[in-house]
């Protein structure tokens, strides 16, 4: 009896240990299993997806450094949303930029924001958003002498100023659409080069056809008054001299400068015998042909003929010496001048003709004959090439520079 009854006491002595290491060994696997659950606990997510295409191979990432243990963990934006479990607190945010690219902006939750960094209370499965743009690179220069002119440009960065003489490099977030302003001073902007490409300026801004997604060039070429920056390769471009003159090369095969001068407005009595007379000029030869245009005075909408001269007093005065325009200065240009000057004395005759008055005095004297007699034989260049008014302008195409006069 006293035997049975103890076996049964041992039996139940070991049954109730053996149920309390179950129950024990039941929950240490259960608090384990929630001390590893990774769903348990104060998780972060970084949202990346409002950034740019390429992303992920950026060199971008998020830093998110807990402030009470000063602990670290790193976001790389391997995909749209990376989650990592930093427990709860408060973490500071720092955004690090790849080479070309920018950081944007943080969710409005974040807090205390300054550029890429900013302060964040981790809530439970809560995400933030970071954003990274790709930045492309504008280099933009400015042709011409100090203070003739400058460009001005405004992106997300910051203001830029370009003067004459300068070049800079603009950093442009991806799909931002600048709008570059060309100020004019002491010169005046007379040619454009866009990634390569030569044209000519149609207004006082330019901006780039699409948003950018690419690196660009911008040149800007500014000229003093009465002058123009002639760039190699610009062909089939008008070139802005000032005062409505242009110059169209077929083709270029050097550069330099070239110059332009309205004779009339600087010698008015030239304006007896022309409606137009202007000296153009380059500091190089040209290859094939270039096109000239030159404004016409107003009120004038027609040109019957376009002679040239060397451009030197004595070309010019050569010019009008050949009163018959056949290219040469003869005893025949003597003889009519001769009877010019014959028939105005007399009462019945013509009276003043300014053709004949070849020293531009404004009177038909002894002295023009003299000018012609000093002349003669001398050959000067005409034009053997058309000429053409289209809205109020002379286009003259040649192969030389000169003087050219229209009448």
């Amino acid at each position: 009896m006293t035997q049975t009854l103890l076996r049964k006491s041992m039996a139940t002595i070991l049954l109730v240990l053996f149920l309390t290491f179950s129950i024990f060994s039941t929950c240490t696997l259960i608090a384990q299993a929630e001390k590893s659950d990774p769903t348990i606990g104060k998780f972060l997510t970084i949202d990346f997806s409002g950034s740019s295409p390429g992303i992920a191979n950026s060199g971008c990432y998020v830093i998110a450094t807990k402030v009470s243990s000063e602990t670290e963990f790193k976001f790389y934006p391997d995909t749209e949303l990376v989650s990592i479990r930093v427990g709860a607190g408060t973490v500071f945010l720092e955004a690090i930029s790849g080479n070309g690219w920018t950081f944007l902006e943080w969710s409005e939750d974040v807090e205390s924001q300054d550029g890429n960094t900013g302060y964040y209370k981790t809530q439970k499965e809560d995400t933030i958003h970071a954003t990274f743009v790709r930045t492309y690179i504008i280099t933009a220069t400015v042709f011409g002498q100090v203070g003739s002119g400058r460009i001005e440009t405004t992106v997300e960065n910051g203001d830029y100023v370009i003067p004459a003489g300068s070049s800079a490099e603009i950093p442009v977030m991806a799909g931002e659409e600048p709008v570059f302003t060309f100020i004019e001073n002491l010169g005046e902007i007379s040619l454009l080069c866009i990634d390569g490409v030569f044209k000519e300026p149609t207004g006082y801004t330019y901006s780039f056809p699409t948003p950018v997604y690419e690196d660009h060039s911008l040149v800007a070429y500014f000229s003093l008054d009465g002058q123009a920056i002639i760039p190699f390769g610009a062909d089939d471009v008008p070139i802005s001299l000032g005062d409505d003159v242009k110059l169209t090369f077929e083709t270029l095969a050097e550069g330099g400068t070239a110059i332009q001068n309205n004779l009339l407005a600087q010698y008015p009595n030239l304006q007896f015998s022309s409606l137009i007379l202007w000296d153009v000029g380059t500091n190089f030869g040209i290859v094939d042909t270039v096109t000239i245009a030159l404004p016409l005075p107003e009120g004038v909408d027609e040109i019957d003929s376009v002679i040239m001269a060397p451009n030197t007093v004595d070309g010019l005065n050569a010019l009008y010496s050949d009163v018959s325009e056949d290219g040469e200065v003869t005893h025949a240009d003597v003889n009519e001048v001769a009877i010019a000057i014959s028939t105005m004395a007399n009462p019945n005759g013509r009276g003043y003709d300014p053709k004949y008055d070849v020293n531009r005095d404004g009177s038909l004297d002894q002295a023009d004959i003299a000018m012609v007699q000093y002349y003669v034989g001398t050959d000067y260049l005409q034009i053997p090439i058309d000429f053409w008014v289209e809205e109020n302008t002379l286009f003259i195409v040649t192969d030389h520079f000169s003087i050219f006069r229209g009448r």
